[in-house]
């Protein structure tokens, strides 16, 4: 019986990856790049012509989501549908993608970046995580949820090239915070809510049947605050539009 090889590869969407192979950006549409079934000479199966599912993983199943098709032809990918990442599992950096094809089944692993304006802002003793872990780092962030004190974010400035890490010593920025509850886009998969209401004042948003409201905040459309130290390791002087982060 003949052997055969599975392989296939996905770009480094977002380009401050540099831990897995492939990278993709949340809730943007990205495509298979290449793939091959070949046999142990290495050469492509000619026999072979399908159309394949491509699964994401589940917190339990490899197989857990049907994200998209490729198509072979002569044993080579030719064709991939756009497919669409939008959140990761608890604070992972990354997502399993797995193509099953001729009784063969392959994982490839790409990390998860987050992408949106990065705000910046002065932590103290009375940032939230302070109480909990300790004063603060020097690299450190804003997350708007209460469930990741001191976990590690990698960040990217698309307008330097330069990453930097920190980790989450505070909630915000300033749409969610004590104000406005919580918002773990990275696992709801839904647009940022600081996105989404961008430009509006917090108590229209927030507290919209307050009329002793008398906070004058406008919602920046920020997604992650990042400290001075931080923004400067960054190649910035100050909010960051489109920055990308994920876990670390």
């Amino acid at each position: 019986m003949a052997e055969y090889v599975l392989y296939f590869s996905i770009a480094k969407n977002a380009p401050g990856e540099d831990v897995y192979s492939g990278s993709v950006i949340a809730r943007e549409p990205f495509r298979i790049s290449s793939g091959y079934l070949v046999n142990t000479a290495g050469g492509p199966v000619k026999s072979f012509n399908a159309t394949v599912p491509v699964y994401a993983n589940s917190s339990s199943s490899l197989l857990g989501y049907q994200i998209g098709t490729v198509t072979f032809r002569e044993g080579v990918i030719r064709e991939s549908t756009d497919m669409i990442i939008t959140s990761v599992f608890n604070q992972d950096p990354s997502r399993k993608i797995t193509i099953q094809a001729n009784g063969l089944t392959t994982t490839v692993e790409v990390g998860v970046w987050f992408k949106g304006d990065a705000s910046w802002f002065e932590g103290s003793n009375k940032s939230y995580c302070v109480g909990q872990h300790g004063s603060l780092p020097s690299n450190y962030v804003a997350l708007p949820a209460y469930n990741v004190c001191a976990k590690s974010v990698k960040m990217y400035n698309p307008n330097t090239g330069k990453t930097a890490t920190g980790k989450v010593w505070d909630v915000g920025p300033l749409f969610d915070a004590n104000w406005c509850g919580t918002d773990p886009y990275w696992n709801t998969g839904t647009t940022p809510r600081a996105i989404t209401y961008k430009g509006k004042k917090r108590c229209e948003v927030c507290k919209p049947n307050d009329s002793n409201c008398k906070d004058t905040t406008v919602i920046n459309g920020a997604i992650i605050d990042i400290s001075k130290n931080m923004r400067n390791a960054l190649g910035a002087t100050g909010t960051i539009p489109n920055a990308q982060w994920r876990f670390a």
